[in-house]
């Protein structure tokens, strides 16, 4: 039985839909992930930051909310609709300018910056970013990367051509290999057509030489050497009156090192967990 494959939450928490609602779209993404089991590690359903501050600002119950998500899988406007008739629920727009502008007004503690900055290789001299939207922006983006872009080989890559012992002193260098099969047919048929070409011109040149000797016995004398001189010529195997040009010799394909997903000890895909907490 295949491992199902865990996504990283990509919305991010400043989009809002039709509600107006700051990071509403993302916690609906993060839900429902979760609800297939497709969440990446180290991301909640419903977290206490980020998460807590939506529930509990629109007026919801967070297990109904997680429990409608979890039973039927809406979309992102279903949700809208299902909250709008929520006993209790606040969407006036003094409390959804308040939830909003205290989810803008958020930022992370040193610790948890300094754990983003590190992992994207920033400082607080090289990066200004502070709020924590930002910050998980970045967290986010590089929990995709590593579990989605980053790999590594196997085996080592393929080495840079190397001089001939041979032509070492003289600077020469070692053709790459062409891939087998890849211009051969292409260089087959030029060289054949060339080839034909000559032999053709060839021909022509001598049964009109023969013709304009004037032998005395004319035209028929004429078509007798013509017809000689052509079957003198060696034809290939389909009769062309040309001989065909032999097929250019290929070289083999150099296998390249194979890459694969960065993989733990036990041979599965390592996931990298988020650092902020929402």
């Amino acid at each position: 039985m295949s491992k199902k494959r865990k996504l990283v939450p990509l919305i991010s928490s400043r989009a809002a839909g039709p509600l107006g609602v700051l990071h509403l779209p993302r916690l609906w993404q993060k839900a429902s992930l979760d609800a297939r089991k497709k969440l990446a590690t180290g991301y909640p359903a419903a977290g206490d930051g980020f998460d807590k501050m939506v529930i509990e600002g629109l007026g919801l119950n967070r297990s109904s909310f997680l429990a409608f998500i979890k039973l039927t899988k809406p979309t992102y406007a279903v949700l809208e609709e299902w909250i709008k008739v929520q006993q209790g629920v606040k969407l006036d727009q003094d409390s959804i300018a308040k939830l909003n502008d205290s989810i803008r007004a958020y930022n992370h503690g040193d610790a948890t910056r300094k754990a983003i900055f590190d992992l994207c290789g920033l400082t607080d001299d090289t990066c200004s970013i502070r709020d924590a939207i930002s910050l998980n922006e970045l967290d986010d983006w590089h929990a995709f990367w590593k579990s989605e872009v980053y790999v590594r080989a196997k085996k080592a890559p393929p080495t840079a051509p190397t001089e001939t012992s041979a032509g070492a002193a003289a600077g020469t260098m070692k053709a790459a290999p062409a891939p087998a099969g890849e211009n051969a047919a292409e260089e087959t048929a030029a060289a054949e057509e060339a080839k034909g070409g000559v032999t053709s011109q060839v021909a022509s040149d001598v049964v009109e030489q023969v013709a304009a000797s004037g032998n005395g016995n004319g035209s028929a004398n004429a078509e007798t050497e013509k017809t000689a001189v052509q079957q003198e010529l060696p034809e290939d195997s389909t009769g062309c009156g040309h001989i065909a040009a032999p097929a250019p010799e290929t070289t083999p394909v150099v296998s390249h090192a194979a890459e694969s997903p960065t993989e733990t000890a036990t041979g599965t895909t390592q996931e990298a967990a988020p650092v902020a907490a929402e």
